[in-house]
């Protein structure tokens, strides 16, 4: 039970870390090479971030399949169970429909508060796991040596 709890705040934040890297990632690509949007998720779906996030490489396949770059995206955020609350889900909702709307330089702009967002929810995800990734073990461990005890 409490390992199970640390093993959930663990991967929500490293799932929110390499969403900011991805963020970035695009930033970079934008910025550099200016990739047109399926290219860039083409590129990112490549990388050791297309495995870490799931929803790269199933936004992939729904541009592959004909679907244009804001609807394939969604469908890829909500058919993937990602460990993203409401919130965090909804920037990334509202990232896809607004990328590739404005020039380069909106799109960077954009790009940069994104990553803002995404940087504070790692740090947030990440001392919550520090505070109660511990605790949920020793509880969990407690819980069934109380449960033992009790069975003897």
């Amino acid at each position: 039970m409490g390992v199970s709890y640390s093993h959930k705040l663990k991967k929500r934040s490293v799932m929110l870390e390499n969403t900011g890297l991805m963020i970035d990632q695009m930033k970079i690509r934008l910025e550099y090479l200016s990739l047109p949007i399926n290219e860039l998720v083409s590129d990112l779906a490549s990388t050791r971030l297309g495995r870490e996030l799931p929803f790269l490489l199933r936004c992939q396949e729904s541009m592959i399949g004909g679907d244009d770059f804001p609807e394939a995206w969604q469908r890829a955020l909500e058919k993937e169970a990602l460990p993203y609350n409401a919130e965090e889900k909804e920037k990334l909702l509202q990232l896809g429909s607004n990328l590739g709307t404005s020039d380069l330089k909106g799109q960077l702009s954009l790009m940069e508060i994104y990553s803002d967002f995404f940087s504070e929810y790692t740090q947030s995800a990440k001392s919550k796991e520090k505070k109660y990734g511990n605790t949920a073990v020793v509880l969990g461990a407690l819980i069934g040596s109380m449960f033992f005890i009790i069975l003897i």
